[in-house]
């Protein structure tokens, strides 16, 4: 499956355990949105244990791959 599909698919999952697999694997191949729904996701708890640490972890990876765009 391509990446832009399996990132696409992710909009659609309602069940957040499903869909915070989807973004790892996607944030494993450097796609920033992914980092960035991870980030999200830990800091308000939707699918994994909130974590604030966590959630900074993946903004800033994020920011850094948006950056290497750039």
């Amino acid at each position: 499956m391509k990446i832009f599909q399996m990132h696409g698919a992710c909009r659609g999952v309602r069940e957040g355990v499903e869909a915070i697999e989807l973004y790892r694997r996607a944030a494993a191949l450097d796609y920033p949105n992914a980092m960035y729904a991870l980030g999200y996701r830990y800091s308000i708890g939707d699918g994994v244990e909130q974590n604030e640490v966590q959630a900074i972890r993946w903004y800033s990876e994020a920011a850094v791959q948006v950056l290497a765009l750039a």
